[in-house]
């Protein structure tokens, strides 16, 4: 298991991408990843755990994607990165 909090988060989304031999899951707290990230790395979700916690009123790093606090990057939606987890993984995306 890999784990990061904030921009750790966002580090264990890319550790994710190129160690996915050596880890198969993941706990992120405030991390994200960025922007087209989901798109490049599909094939790296469909064998994956994640356990994510977010603030819903965060304003550094917004659930509903975009750009961060200090206008320095641009995230993923929550709803997009874990849409592109169920989707690989086979999920009844209905209950989402």
């Amino acid at each position: 298991m890999a784990s990061g909090m904030s921009n750790g988060g966002m580090f264990t989304y890319y550790i994710q991408s190129h160690l996915a031999d050596i880890f198969n899951s993941w706990t992120l707290i405030s991390g994200q990843p960025l922007i087209s990230y989901m798109a490049e790395n599909k094939g790296q979700l469909a064998s994956d755990y994640i356990l994510s916690i977010h603030g819903r009123a965060d304003k550094i790093l917004p659930p509903g994607g975009g750009v961060d606090g200090s206008n320095a990057w641009i995230y993923e939606s929550l709803d997009e990165t874990f849409d592109s987890y169920g989707l690989e993984q086979g999920c009844d995306m209905e209950s989402w």
